[in-house]
């Protein structure tokens, strides 16, 4: 019976030091480690159409594209696209009723691309729409 106690006394004590040895006293505070930058955001819109934007890789590029309604008639955005995935990666888009598009892409490799989408009109029932296409194109600069 006195092993006993001889034994756990060690072992309780042993540990109480692991437990303080891996998270460190009550009183000492971890070194700071500073938060990584937070990336850029760069939002395009309906009249952004033939501008050229630069980004730093790593930064968001969002568009957002607003649709409109007409008498008898929706004029709705396609879904943007890139024309070229290492440089402009899509990261996830959406599209409402009223036309409006939005979509998002990650600022990637170095280089030139475009970002574009067409608008189109939507006649409602009974309506009839002129077959007119609307570009919409922007050129993105990653450094």
């Amino acid at each position: 019976m006195g092993t006993t106690r001889i034994l756990t006394v060690p072992f309780a004590l042993g540990l109480a030091l692991t437990a303080v040895a891996v998270t460190g006293p009550a009183s000492a505070s971890a070194p700071a480690v500073p938060a990584p930058a937070p990336a850029g955001e760069t939002v395009l819109t309906n009249k952004d159409h033939g501008r050229t934007v630069t980004v730093n890789s790593g930064d968001v590029v969002t568009v957002r594209l607003t649709g409109s309604r007409t008498p008898g008639a929706t004029w709705v955005w396609s879904k943007p696209v890139t024309g070229d995935f290492w440089v402009l990666l899509p990261t996830g888009s959406s599209a409402s009723p009223d036309g409006s598009v939005t979509a998002d892409f990650r600022a990637g490799e170095a280089g030139t691309t475009t970002v574009g989408s067409s608008g189109r009109c939507v006649p409602d029932a009974g309506h009839v729409c002129a077959q007119v296409i609307l570009p919409w194109k922007v050129t993105v600069v990653v450094k």
